[in-house]
């Protein structure tokens, strides 16, 4: 009588694999729980990081820019101390009119406005929303935010006693309402992300390339000029394509209104 072989079938997922993926599934529990439980206090830690990650990054950049060709780098030094004197007199120009730009909160028309410092923005951040942080302030829920120069940017979606999380006019798909031109047409302002928007008026609504768009959230304010028409004979519509005035990559200090809720 032929004896029988039982096989002992393979594991299909090894031991060592099994305690990984529950290791990996308990940490994102106790983070969903720590976020739903302690929203402040996860705020508050995330902004930490938030703020250590953009600093490697600039350390990063900096670091592995030391092993670029250096043929280009050496002709671009050479362009550059050729330039470096009519720059330079070009930046004190520049920097003067950028500080006739940097308003007060009064002109800016801010009774009770809060100065907070950018710790995080695009990309370290995820797009259309910036990580900001203040000293023991009390800022409330949808407050709007403003950049130096008196535009809107965005209103706070969470905040704690030292940081908040502001979301941009411009995150994708966000709506809300303006007006363009000296007549004040009112249209519907769309983000497309990144400091853009978008806005639909009629065919034979006239507009042209660098004509002021202004936000009406809470007051009416500049909030940037339309780059580009796109117009179709077929299409019943016209879209107008707007770029607001702040660069968000380069944000480093935004006003916050409690006032404006």
């Amino acid at each position: 009588m032929k004896k029988q072989l039982f096989r002992i079938p393979r594991r299909i997922i090894s031991r060592k694999s099994a305690v990984a993926y529950g290791t990996v599934a308990f940490i994102v529990v106790v983070l969903v729980l720590f976020k739903t439980l302690l929203p402040q206090a996860f705020l508050h830690i995330t902004t930490s990081l938030y703020s250590t990650g953009t600093s490697l990054t600039q350390s990063v950049g900096s670091f592995f820019s030391v092993f670029s060709d250096r043929a280009t780098l050496t002709n671009r030094i050479t362009q550059l101390e050729f330039e470096r004197d009519t720059l330079y007199e070009e930046n004190v120009q520049l920097t003067s009119r950028f500080e006739q730009y940097e308003l007060t909160d009064a002109e800016i028309g801010l009774t009770n406005g809060v100065r907070a410092r950018v710790v995080a923005r695009p990309p370290v951040t995820a797009y259309d929303s910036i990580i900001v942080s203040f000293s023991n302030i009390e800022v409330a829920q949808d407050a709007v935010v403003y950049s130096l120069g008196g535009t809107p940017l965005g209103t706070v979606a969470e905040a704690s006693k030292n940081s908040a999380r502001v979301v941009l006019f411009s995150e994708h798909g966000r709506t809300h309402s303006g007006v363009i031109g000296k007549d004040e047409e009112p249209i519907e302002l769309v983000g497309r992300g990144a400091g853009a928007f978008e806005a639909m008026v009629a065919p034979d609504f006239e507009v042209e390339i660098g004509d002021e768009v202004f936000s009406t959230y809470g007051d009416i304010r500049s909030l940037g000029r339309v780059a580009v028409i796109e117009s179709n004979p077929s299409s019943p519509v016209k879209r107008l394509l707007i770029q607001a005035h702040t660069n968000i990559f380069t944000l480093s200090t935004v006003l916050i209104d409690d006032t404006s809720l």
